[in-house]
């Protein structure tokens, strides 16, 4: 327990004051919307319909934090994975409209969670902003 607390202080996306850890849930990946093709009967194709689906399909890969030791990796599943030098995080996230990037993170049958921030991408980096303590985490692509 000591251990997670302490990665949960030292993670910087996790810094959040007052957020408690909770007792796990389980999060089932979001389903694609899919969207019939006229005049093909059975068939239907993904849809990106906004620009939530634009940023779920962006993020996918490995980020390592500049300037420091954390690093993100974000899948195609819907799942994360946060690490520092000692500790390793999973759970699932979810962009939700404006950008918001939504994570529950859990070590040992707890979760830490939900946890939101602004997210921005640009190119090869990624900005996560706690807004209202105003906290800036930027990190660089790593491998997609």
């Amino acid at each position: 327990m000591i251990r997670l607390v302490a990665l949960l202080l030292s993670l910087s996306l996790l810094a959040t004051p007052g957020v408690a850890a909770t007792p796990k849930k389980t999060a089932a990946p979001a389903k694609k919307a899919t969207k019939a093709t006229p005049g093909k009967k059975g068939k239907a194709k993904p849809v990106e319909k906004s620009a939530e689906g634009r940023l779920q399909k962006e993020i996918w890969g490995k980020w390592k934090q500049i300037g420091g030791e954390d690093e993100v990796e974000f899948t195609k599943a819907g799942m994360m994975i946060a690490t520092n030098s000692s500790i390793r995080l999973e759970g699932a996230y979810t962009i939700r409209a404006g950008g918001k990037l939504e994570m529950d993170l859990g070590l040992n049958n707890l979760t830490h969670g939900p946890i939101v921030r602004k997210l921005t991408l640009q190119g090869d980096e990624l900005t996560l902003v706690d807004e209202p303590t105003g906290l800036v985490m930027k990190y660089k692509r790593v491998k997609k």
